[in-house]
C-alpha cells in the first residue's frame, strides 16, 4: 500500500548562467540536486574524473557523457 506522506508541488525549472534552478511556489530559487551533488563532491572524485578525461581525451569523454545522458 502506498501512503502519501508529503504534499509535493510542481516546481518551475529555470536556467541561469548555465546552472539549473527550480522555483518554489513562494518564488524562492533553489539549485538542482545535481548541482548540489557536484558542489559537494569530494576532491578525490574530482581528481578521478579529471584523470579519466585525460586518459580518454576530452572529445571522447564528451561523447560518452552525451550518450549516457541520452540513454536515461
Amino acid at each position: 500500500m502506498l501512503v502519501k506522506k508529503y504534499d509535493y508541488h510542481t516546481l518551475s525549472r529555470l536556467s541561469e548562467n548555465g546552472r539549473r534552478l527550480y522555483q518554489t511556489p513562494d518564488g524562492a530559487r533553489v539549485p538542482s540536486v545535481t548541482t548540489v551533488l557536484e558542489k559537494t563532491k569530494p576532491e578525490e572524485s574530482r581528481q578521478a574524473l579529471a584523470e579519466w578525461k585525460r586518459r580518454v581525451g576530452t572529445e571522447r569523454a564528451q561523447q560518452i557523457t552525451t550518450e549516457s545522458k541520452n540513454a536515461r
